[in-house]
């Protein structure tokens, strides 16, 4: 009877175990010696807390039956936040860029295979069985670029590999490209490791591209080479804005201004805008946006409100603001809210519009009253204006 209890306790709790990862609460040390004892490679998870991609993998995909039952019988499984204790200087050693990253490793430490991001259950088992083949792993594909460092059909699988697991593919392609003439880049395996490899917009091969762009989309398509050169911007752009650095920026904004695409003029223009609102640079906001705010952005709303918005609080040219005055129109036009009747009539009265900005306040109070809103900052508004 107390056995038959025992296996009836224990059931559920062997059955469960094997609807979800085993991931254990040990250190990388202490997974790369497990790792040694089992023979079973590492399985490793960097996530954060706030992040939910790493969710949606932890409750949805390492809870799968198939998922859990494939890592669990071939992989010592663990996973760390990135943001805490051993994680931090864990996210260095391995490189972490983007969450979640998911590496295999032997048990020296070896990066055998890696992948990031969001993955579907199937796909994700797919990648995980992917690790174990020793042909598609990261130590044989670049021994076999190294190999011959020529040869593209030994340089694109490494670096779809190495891109896979957002690791750093531009040395790679930098040392490939240096093997081929101009003559030998218009090729389809040459346009994938472009694709897929170069991310210097000031680099040769880049420039290539831009100089070549019809020939380039007869090899794949039009739709993909623009998607090329406006991903490669704004990957290699982005950075720069959030850490603020104008002189890198300005320096590499000139290499993408010759690729002449009015997409990516426009996303140019857009990130132009947030490093000045970010850096305080007022005057070259107003140059800009003076220049380029109808050529870009003359058909979005939130733009257009956010730069009057901008000007409301910084700018004091009276030139610059009766144009600004315009912008906050074209808003209205686009879209009338309450907000807007406001913004517009505070820019108005700025600019020193008085019969404009009572116009736009007493809209804005018309629209309060309708609504049953407070009329406070709408009569405010009126006062000033008369």
């Amino acid at each position: 009877m107390k056995i038959a209890l025992l296996i009836f306790l224990i059931m559920p709790t062997l059955a469960f175990s094997q609807y979800q990862v085993q991931f254990q609460e040990i250190s990388f040390v202490q997974a790369l010696q497990k790792s040694s004892v089992t023979h079973k490679p590492v399985f490793f998870m960097g996530y954060a807390s706030w992040c939910e991609h790493c969710k949606y993998m932890k409750e949805q995909v390492f809870t799968d039956s198939a998922v859990a039952g494939f890592l669990n019988q071939h992989f010592v499984s663990f996973k760390i936040d990135m943001e805490k204790g051993e994680g931090i200087a864990l996210a260095k050693k391995l490189a972490v860029k983007s969450l979640p990253t998911l590496i295999f490793l032997d048990s020296s430490g070896n990066t055998l295979y890696r992948i990031v991001g969001e993955w579907k259950k199937d796909d994700f088992l797919i990648q995980a069985k992917n690790a174990l083949t020793p042909e598609l792993q990261l130590p044989y594909l670049r021994k076999q670029y190294e190999s011959d460092k020529s040869n593209p059909e030994k340089c694109y699988p490494y670096i779809r590999a190495l891109r896979r697991g957002n690791m750093d593919v531009q040395q790679v392609a930098d040392e490939y490209f240096l093997t081929q003439s101009d003559s030998q880049l218009l090729s389809e395996i040459n346009w994938k490791i472009l694709a897929n490899g170069e991310f210097d917009i000031t680099s040769h091969p880049f420039k290539f591209l831009i100089a070549h762009q019809k020939e380039f989309a007869a090899i794949t398509s039009p739709e993909r080479v623009e998607r090329k050169l406006l991903g490669t911007v704004a990957e290699v752009l982005s950075p720069l804005i959030t850490n603020k650095d104008s002189l890198k920026y300005f320096e590499l904004k000139s290499a993408a201004v010759a690729i002449r695409d009015y997409k990516i003029d426009s996303l140019l223009f857009t990130m132009d805008i947030t490093l000045m609102e970010s850096t305080g640079n007022w005057s070259g906001y107003q140059k800009v946006t003076s220049e380029s705010v109808t050529k870009y952005l003359w058909q979005d709303y939130v733009q257009l409100k956010n730069i009057c918005d901008q000007y409301l609080k910084h700018i004091t040219d009276l030139k610059a603001l009766i144009a600004a005055t315009e912008w906050a129109s074209r808003t209205v036009q686009l879209h009338e809210d309450y907000g807007t009747w406001l913004l517009c009539s505070r820019l108005y009265l700025k600019a020193g519009k008085k019969p404009e900005a009572f116009q736009m306040a007493q809209k804005a109070k018309n629209t309060a009253v309708k609504n049953g809103w407070s009329t406070d900052e709408a009569d405010v508004l009126l006062k000033q204006t008369q």
